[in-house]
C-alpha cells in the first residue's frame, strides 16, 4: 500500500499519508494553525517529524496538498517508515477531536437560538399587553373629553341666561324693585352656579392632562422596555458543574442585561472545558479574569467575568458575573474567600 487518506467534511482538513517514496510523508490541507496541531500530535505518539513546508507537487493519489510533513519512526534513521496504521490513528483522533468540537459550537448556537425564540415572544405577549392598555385608556381619554364639550356647553347656556335675565331685569328695574331683589339673588346663584362648573372644568382638565401624562409614560415605557428574565432552570442544564456565587445569577437575569445568551456562551467554553483566554487576578491568586470583555446592556455597560477551581466536589469552577464599576469591590470579596 503506497498511501492512505483520511477526509472530513467541509469545515474539517484533509490528511494524507503517503509512504510511497524514500521518505514518508504526512500531507495536509488547511491553515498553518491545522498544520502546527498535527505535528504537536504526530510528535506527542512518538512520530519524529523531520521537515514541513508547503508542497509544490501531486502526492501519490494525484492530488495536491497545501502542506507536507516528513516523518520518520526514530530519532536515528530518517528514513524508516511510521506504520501506516500508527499514523492513520493520530490522524482520525484530530479529525474525531475537531468534529466534536463543532457539534459543541452547534449546541451552544441552538442553545442561543431557543433563548432568543423564547425572549421574541415573551416581548410579543407584553407588546400585546401594552397595547390593550394603550387602547384602554384612550377610550378613558374619549369620555373625558366628551364630559368636558358638555360641561362647556351647559356653561355657555348659563352664561347666555344670565345675560338675558340680566337684560331684563334692567329693563323692569325702574317698575319692579321688588323683584330687582329676587333677580339679584337669582344673578348670585347663577354665579355660584357658574363658580362650581367652572371649579369642575378646570377638575376635568387636571384630570385630562394626568392621563396624557400617563399615555406618554406608558409609550415611553413600552419603547424601552427590555427582554424577560429566562428560567433560572436552563443556567443548570446548560452550565451544571459551574456555581455562580455573589448573586452573579440575579444580575445575570435582571432587567439590565440585555443579552444574557453572550454571557452564557462564554460560561458554555469553560463547562466543556474550552478555557477563553484569561488573566490572572494579581491580588486573589486563586481567581482568573476572562480577557473577553462583555457588553452587559443596550448603554454599553461594560461586564467583567472571573473564575476559578471550586472548593465543592460537585462544581468545577465558581463563577463571578459583575460589572465593571464593581470590579475593586468584587476583588475584596475574592480575597476574603
Amino acid at each position: 500500500m503506497n498511501g492512505t487518506s483520511l477526509a472530513n467534511n467541509n469545515h474539517c482538513p484533509q490528511f494524507y499519508y503517503d509512504n510511497s517514496c524514500y521518505y514518508s510523508y504526512v500531507l495536509v490541507n488547511g491553515c498553518r494553525e491545522t498544520l502546527r496541531e498535527v505535528i504537536k500530535h504526530l510528535q506527542l505518539n512518538q512520530i519524529m517529524c523531520r521537515l514541513t513546508g508547503k508542497s509544490h507537487k501531486k502526492a501519490s493519489d494525484g492530488n495536491q496538498y497545501q502542506w507536507y510533513i516528513r516523518v520518520s519512526d526514530n530519532q536515528q534513521s530518517s528514513s524508516q517508515r511510521p506504520p501506516a496504521q500508527k499514523v492513520n490513528s493520530v490522524l482520525k483522533q484530530l479529525t474525531v477531536g475537531w468534529e466534536h468540537q463543532r457539534s459543541s459550537q452547534n449546541k451552544l448556537v441552538s442553545i442561543e437560538s431557543s433563548v432568543l425564540t423564547k425572549q421574541l415572544l415573551e416581548a410579543d405577549k407584553e407588546i400585546n399587553y401594552h397595547k390593550l392598555i394603550i387602547n384602554q385608556q384612550k377610550k378613558q381619554l374619549s369620555c373625558l373629553k366628551r364630559e368636558l364639550s358638555d360641561s362647556i356647553a351647559q356653561n355657555r347656556k348659563l352664561i347666555n341666561q344670565k345675560d338675558e335675565i340680566e337684560y331684563s331685569s334692567l329693563k323692569d328695574l325702574e317698575l319692579l324693585e321688588d323683584e330687582n331683589l329676587d333677580l339679584q339673588h337669582q344673578t348670585e346663584n347663577h354665579a355660584a352656579q357658574l363658580n362650581n362648573e367652572k371649579f369642575i372644568r378646570e377638575n376635568l382638565e387636571s384630570k385630562i392632562s394626568e392621563l396624557e401624562r400617563q399615555l406618554e409614560t406608558e409609550r415611553l415605557s413600552f419603547d424601552t422596555n427590555g427582554s424577560n428574565v429566562v428560567v433560572f432552570d436552563r443556567i443548570k442544564h446548560l452550565v451544571p458543574t459551574l456555581q455562580l456565587v455573589r448573586g452573579s445569577d440575579k444580575l445575570l437575569f435582571s432587567y439590565e442585561v440585555k443579552e444574557p445568551g453572550k454571557v452564557l456562551s462564554v460560561l458554555y467554553k469553560l463547562e466543556v472545558g474550552q478555557k477563553p483566554e484569561s488573566k490572572r487576578v494579581q491580588t486573589a491568586d486563586s481567581w482568573w479574569e476572562i480577557s473577553q470583555k462583555i457588553n452587559l446592556g443596550d448603554k454599553g455597560a461594560r461586564g467583567r467575568i472571573y473564575y476559578r477551581q471550586s472548593r465543592h466536589p460537585q462544581f468545577k469552577y465558581d463563577v463571578i458575573v459583575s460589572y465593571k464599576k464593581f470590579q475593586q469591590r468584587d476583588i475584596k470579596w475574592m480575597r476574603r474567600n
